[in-house]
């Protein structure tokens, strides 16, 4: 849901700013089940370029899209199933950079399908198909690790089921320096 009140008017503001660019998108709140929370997503695009370009998604919840894109063609691609926002993203920022508003202005709950233990690996397959269909080669180390990591973790789930998947996802959360945010 949007954070507040003002924060689709401050994206669409960013938009009618941001000269050439068609994609516009601001901070995420990740909030638990209770309510709480758990971390706050989101980093200028001077920041967040060398990871996204490496797979690592710009908070799609907390992104416009110009109507111009669509009109132009691009779209949805069905065939990835949970990348799909990649994708179209990848497609277009490949060719002009986003705007970005320096504030929150959406609140998502935790538990959509690209962060559920059985989907992890498969959208991070995507994301690395995603990358070889716009011409980007090789797989960066940070998406080969994550892609470990991943695979690593859905083998858990298999095993160990729901609870010792939480467990080792805070584990390897907290050794990266980041909040427990399953077993919280």
């Amino acid at each position: 849901m949007f954070h507040d009140a003002s924060s689709l008017r401050a994206l669409v503001e960013a938009g009618e700013r941001a000269g050439g660019s068609r994609i516009v998108y601001g901070r995420i709140e990740r909030v638990s089940a209770n309510g709480v929370l758990v971390e706050t997503i989101g980093a200028p695009w001077e920041q967040a370029r060398e990871g996204f370009f490496a797979g690592f998604n710009i908070p799609h919840p907390g992104t416009l899209h110009h109507s111009s894109i669509f009109k132009e063609g691009r779209h949805f691609d069905e065939s990835y199933r949970i990348a799909g926002d990649y994708d179209l993203l990848l497609g277009e920022l490949l060719e002009r950079a986003p705007a970005f508003v320096d504030r929150v202005v959406v609140d998502m709950g935790l538990g959509g399908i690209s962060s559920r233990p059985g989907s992890i690996y498969k959208a991070l397959q995507e994301v690395s198909r995603a990358r070889t269909s716009h011409g980007l080669r090789g797989t960066p180390a940070r998406l080969r690790m994550a892609l470990t990591v991943a695979w690593f973790g859905s083998w858990i789930y298999r095993f160990f089921g729901a609870r010792g998947y939480s467990r080792f996802a805070d584990l390897y959360r907290v050794l990266r320096g980041k909040p427990r945010i399953w077993t919280a």
